[in-house]
């Protein structure tokens, strides 16, 4: 399986199948395949309208097919990540952290960790600095670390959602769940 399909599988799995929610209190809005009515109306009229209505509304959402989820995934996350070029599993769990906690955010963290200039653009220096601390004699603990601070910063942020916002408390839980089960699926050495 190539390296997209890996981590839209992991994201699939916890953003969710084919089921359209619209929960009141999450404030993505509608969503369906984990791309939310926020993030897509922020899209361009020809990807966004997926009903063919000419509008943009939570119907979109509703009517989003699988292929449309991935296609959206693989343009607005994964291709603007790097993540093609980026060591592996780095690119797994930016990728993950970039559909969960928003794309800017994951590549500030990431710069703020290879001591890049946080501009939220994965350009050629965050790359460089990047691919500088991946040791190629200990390319698998030099990629964990790297893994392990951006879920760490991930944590750290879901713990201040919660702190600081009543409607966070209700899926902290989920959100740390999930991190677990990133870190397992990519820093665990299979036996």
């Amino acid at each position: 399986m190539e390296a997209f399909e890996e981590a839209l599988a992991f994201v699939l799995r916890w953003e969710g199948d084919d089921t359209f929610t619209h929960d009141p209190q999450d404030p993505g809005g509608a969503t369906k395949y984990g791309i939310s009515y926020r993030f897509i109306h922020d899209l361009p009229l020809r990807i966004s309208d997926v009903d063919g209505d000419g509008l943009k509304t939570w119907r979109d959402v509703q009517a989003l097919e699988l292929h449309h989820a991935q296609q959206i995934y693989k343009d607005f996350f994964w291709t603007p990540l790097l993540c093609d070029v980026l060591p592996e599993r780095v690119a797994f769990v930016l990728f993950d952290t970039a559909v969960n906690c928003g794309r800017t955010r994951a590549v500030k963290w990431l710069q703020q960790l290879v001591s890049s200039k946080r501009d939220g653009i994965i350009g050629p220096k965050t790359l460089a600095n990047t691919l500088r601390l991946i040791c190629p004699d200990a390319m698998w603990e030099s990629e964990t670390i790297i893994c392990t601070a951006l879920v760490t910063l991930r944590d750290l942020h879901y713990m201040s959602l919660a702190h600081n916002h009543e409607w966070a408390e209700r899926f902290v839980q989920g959100w740390r769940n999930r991190t677990d089960d990133l870190l397992n699926e990519t820093t665990m050495v299979s036996v």
